[in-house]
């Protein structure tokens, strides 16, 4: 069932009378076939009809016997700063059930609205009951991460499967007065041509290098709005809401900065590629300076007086508290800055995080998760993927500065993660460590360990093995959990490129993790806000390229925002060089 929680929060004290909706169905029957071939059709129509001067009398249109078949229209003009007007309408046709609907619209729609906005329109077909959707309204939009769903007093317009799994005692409070309908949802394009919806996303979806930079650089500019001057992001973003919520994580700051810098360096490669110059524009880079510098000057300090001689830069909590994945986290971002402007000096910065997590590791090369700078805790934490993040950090430094301690340290990181974290683990319990997989991809070159690279593909043949191949609904089709959620999907798609690029340098076949990878970015991308499935949100354009918890769940936060990027880059940096060989 998908998830009931998150729409009772949305729909509040609506009391339900619930009829069910097959919402863009890839059974649809062959009358709602012969209805889906003519969106384009109907939507100009609609247009037409918002243009008109007067609006012709529909009244005897709507009339209809209790026993007729019905059809309802919404429709919708999206507008990018507030939520859709909508305008409903019910007759025997879809054809006049949408000047119903226009006529409904015409009295809520300015001209600069109906000019600026694009046209959605949900038909719904009924055979029984339809007394009771007669003159539906006044009506209210719920803007839930599937679409909209309409109500009207205590009926409640909703998608088909949404009981699915549901307990007896659930179905039945859910399910008086149970009605059928079959939807089809449709939505004018930028060009004015009609597109699928299914579950208010679009139903195809690309994964071309072009499609691919589209949303991850949608992804980036969600960033810089929500960055504040002083360098820290909006950490929570509720859309539904229109809200930013308190909360804030350090590493995950320092993680988004590793994403926009990614992002920086495919857009100025891109523009190289396709220009031979560099973009007048480093909004991505600029932004990541600006929030390396808020870690830089507000959450740095060197050891105690204890620990002098270590010389070392970490990243300390509120609490005292400097993890070993902060300092990994900095360090990734700096190389990642040096990637891109070429500044030598940002590397004496980068060898000074470095050194916190070589003094972090025992020498059995067991990584300690934190440094305390005040009282340590009764149980300290021992985090899964801060060692990953370290072994990825130390490696990927170790190419720039070989002669450092970096690729030591981190090979035996990571011999402790595969003899002893690891060692009796079945591959169906192994961890997905993203960050260990993207660390044996980055020591291939610099190092030849056998099981290194077995340790890689098990990893990534446990993630290919649980990733959904097939689903009870198309859109889960990637993905990985129940519900599915994006962040573990992106995280793992950052894993899989690694494995790809790494499998290709020791000329291993890819085609397995390519198309594993391809069915993430999909998923992926149906997780993202866009102007398609936010119009009905309060204010759309806020929302816009963020990365929500998942497809049942509107809350965007930086860290699914920066995972779902760089994984989508990393596909498309796959399938850029590909093309290039």
């Amino acid at each position: 069932m998908r998830n009931r929680t998150a729409w009772w929060m949305g729909i509040g004290s609506l009391v339900l009378v619930s009829f069910l909706a097959n919402w863009a169905s890839a059974e649809a029957d062959s009358a709602s076939n012969e209805r889906s071939v003519q969106p384009g059709t109907l939507l100009k129509m609609a247009r037409e009809r918002l243009s008109e001067i007067t609006s012709g009398d529909v009244a005897s249109e709507q009339a209809g016997s209790d026993t007729e078949p019905q059809t309802i229209v919404f429709l919708a003009l999206t507008r990018p700063t507030l939520p859709a007007l909508m305008g409903i309408g019910h007759a025997k046709s879809v054809e006049k059930a949408v000047v119903a609907a226009a006529d409904d619209l015409r009295s809520k729609a300015t001209f600069a609205e109906l000019a600026a906005g694009r046209l959605r329109i949900d038909i719904a077909t009924t055979e029984t009951d339809p007394a009771k959707i007669d003159n539906p309204h006044p009506l209210r939009v719920a803007a839930l991460p599937y679409g909209p769903w309409f109500a009207k007093d205590s009926v409640l317009f909703m998608p088909a499967g949404f009981l699915d799994g549901a307990g007896d005692e659930d179905a039945e409070s859910l399910t008086s007065g149970v009605r059928p309908y079959d939807y089809q949802s449709w939505i004018e394009a930028e060009d004015g041509s009609p597109v699928e919806l299914y579950f208010g996303n679009r139903r195809k979806l690309g994964t071309s290098p072009e499609e691919l930079m589209a949303a991850a650089e949608a992804g980036g500019d969600f960033l810089m709005r929500h960055m504040k001057l002083n360098g820290m992001f909006d950490y929570s973003y509720e859309p539904e809401l229109n809200r930013n919520n308190d909360d804030y994580n350090l590493l995950r700051h320092a993680g988004t900065c590793i994403a926009m810098l990614e992002l920086q360096k495919a857009v100025n490669d891109e523009s190289m590629r396709t220009t031979g110059k560099l973009p007048e524009s480093q909004i991505f880079l600029e932004g990541a300076r600006r929030a390396i510098d808020y870690l830089r000057k507000n959450h740095t300090s060197g050891p105690l007086e204890k620990d002098k001689a270590a010389d070392f830069l970490a990243i300390v909590e509120p609490d005292e508290g400097a993890k070993l994945g902060g300092a990994a986290l900095m360090v990734l971002s700096l190389l990642r800055e040096y990637e891109v402007t070429g500044d030598e000096q940002i590397l004496d910065e980068a060898r000074a995080y470095a050194r916190f997590l070589v003094f972090l590791q025992e020498p059995d090369g067991h990584f300690i998760s934190q440094y305390y700078y005040g009282e340590p805790d009764l149980f300290p934490h021992e985090s899964i993927y801060y060692p990953g993040e370290a072994i990825l950090a130390l490696a990927r430094l170790a190419k720039v500065d070989p002669k450092g301690p970096w690729l030591e340290t981190a090979k035996r990181g990571t011999n402790w993660l595969i003899d002893v974290r690891d060692a009796d683990k079945s591959d169906a319990d192994l961890p997905h460590d993203h960050w260990l997989l993207m660390g044996l991809e980055e020591m291939a070159p610099q190092t030849d360990e056998p099981k290194f690279l077995k340790h890689a593909q098990r990893i990534a043949n446990s993630i290919c093995a649980l990733q959904k191949k097939e689903a009870a609904y198309d859109d889960w089709i990637g993905s990985f959990y129940d519900p599915p959620r994006s962040t573990p999907t992106g995280c793992r798609a950052e894993a899989m490129a690694a494995m790809i690029r790494l499998a290709k340098f020791k000329q291993l076949d890819t085609d397995e993790y390519l198309a594993a990878l391809k069915r993430m970015a999909s998923f992926q991308q149906r997780c993202q806000v866009t102007p398609d499935n936010a119009i009905f949100l309060p204010c759309p354009e806020q929302a816009w390229g963020g990365f929500r918890r998942g497809l049942e769940e509107w809350e965007v936060r930086i860290d699914y925002i920066q995972h779902n990027m760089s994984g989508l880059l990393g596909l498309r940096g796959i399938l850029v060089d590909s093309s290039n060989e």
